[in-house]
């Protein structure tokens, strides 16, 4: 997020950010809709990422 901040990037045709491996926490995805708007952000797990925990 600091890049996007300091550094002008024309993200404009970015529509969808996919997350894989963890689910992306809460604290940056305002930040991310703020920086790109109209961006959709999607958490793709996998089996091993969504199995129940023992």
């Amino acid at each position: 997020m600091d890049e996007l901040r300091a550094n002008a990037y024309d993200l404009s045709s970015l529509r969808f950010l996919l997350t894989g491996g963890a689910i992306l926490s809460a604290r940056p995805r305002p930040s991310c809709s703020e920086l790109v708007p109209g961006l959709t952000t999607v958490d793709i797990l996998g089996s091993s990422e969504s199995a129940a925990r023992e």
